[in-house]
């Protein structure tokens, strides 16, 4: 009995002592700038780079995989350089200027159904929300949770019932700057998965053109709106050649009309962007939200000169797609997501790798620890 126990031992200690932890920052190879939302796998798990292009990956294996579309693969080693620079992709095929809806992007909204979800489905995520005042970190959330949605997206003939999600929350970290008067709100889950979903472009509105990379399995069709004073609207879709899957679709609204007024309150939506990630994980049959970036700059005034501007940006991550776990205990989609209570678990936060910190952001959490009475959080 104690050689067995003694051989348990010498092998969960071979395990632990086995695992690598890569670190580093992830680069374009020509501007040098960071590159967010890049994919950092081992096969087995993954995690992503963050808006510093910084990743943090501890592994059974000694080499990872560094992926992002539009950029070449690379295989990094142990011991390889902390900054990792991509090559792009040469795109070969001149612009071509489309008047109307081209025939690869109708096929790829006729395919909708054979490729996504329209039917119920569960799935866990990792949600980041971040607000900025004036250029300084004023609430910031991490969400761990699942999610059940009655669809994924709204067709002709499927439409989005007004009760298509449900959510629990299994984890949660927030911190936010105490004010007596708060003039911006975060999103709720329904208006936030809604708008990250959404991206139907009728031809009546736009005009496109398609780019095709070198290896020829996807093409990037680029839009603008035809009336740009009135609807200042751009942005791409990256479609696979072979089954007509939309893979990312990027969307960016710009503009500096549109006052709205609230009470004594005006303010203006400056800018406005989408950027969704969708993939077919292994084992699937369906293509699913992969990562999702959403970002708005608002600009707020209180009849006064003095401008507010609020930038506020939510980074979705989903993973373990179509699982079966019960959803037990439901939180409110409804409210400010901000408003949410849930659970704290500092070990959770700390190992997690889907949600890695910015060092503005890790300043921002050690603030919080130290005055009590100018920060609210629930750690």
């Amino acid at each position: 009995m104690r050689i067995t126990i003694l051989s348990i031992v010498v092998l969960i200690s071979h395990f632990s002592f086995a695992q690598e932890e890569f670190r580093g920052v992830v680069v374009d190879g020509i501007s040098l700038e960071p590159i967010e939302f890049a994919n950092i796998t081992d096969g087995i798990k993954w995690t992503q780079t963050n808006t510093d292009g910084r990743f943090h990956f501890v592994s059974g294996k000694d080499s990872i995989l560094i992926e992002k579309l539009g950029y070449k693969k690379m295989i990094l080693h142990k011991y390889n350089e902390d900054t990792v620079k991509l090559t792009r992709e040469v795109i070969e095929l001149s612009e071509i200027i489309i008047s109307s809806t081209s025939t690869l992007l109708q096929n790829a909204y006729k395919s909708i159904p054979e490729n996504y979800p329209l039917f119920p489905f569960k799935e866990k995520f990792f949600l980041r929300s971040l607000l900025k005042k004036n250029g300084e970190i004023n609430k910031l959330e991490d969400i761990y949770g699942i999610v059940e949605r009655k669809t994924l997206f709204q067709t002709t003939n499927i439409k989005k019932p007004k009760d298509n999600y449900s959510v629990e929350l299994f984890n949660l970290r927030k911190a936010g700057v105490i004010e007596k008067n708060v003039d911006f709100q975060l999103y709720s889950f329904t208006k936030l998965f809604d708008n990250i979903s959404s991206f139907y472009l009728s031809p009546e509105l736009f005009s496109f053109k398609e780019e095709a990379y070198d290896n020829n399995d996807y093409t990037k069709v680029s839009f603008a709106s035809k009336n740009e004073e009135e609807y200042p609207t751009s942005g791409y879709l990256i479609i696979n050649n072979k089954d007509y899957a939309i893979l990312e679709v990027f969307v960016k609204y710009a503009s500096t009309k549109n006052v709205k007024r609230k009470g004594k309150i005006k303010y203006k939506t400056t800018s406005y962007e989408i950027n969704t990630f969708f993939t077919k994980r292994q084992g699937q049959s369906k293509y699913t939200i992969d990562r999702s970036k959403l970002t708005a700059q608002v600009e707020v005034n209180e009849d006064t000169e003095d401008v507010v501007i609020y930038n506020c940006t939510y980074i979705l991550n989903t993973f373990e797609n179509f699982t079966e776990q019960p959803i037990q205990t439901k939180a409110s989609i409804s409210n400010d997501i901000f408003t949410l209570t849930g659970d704290y678990n500092p070990a959770f936060w700390a190992n997690q790798q889907s949600l890695p910190l910015t060092k503005e952001m890790q300043i921002f959490i050690d603030e919080t620890e130290k005055d009590k009475k100018k920060f609210i959080s629930n750690f």
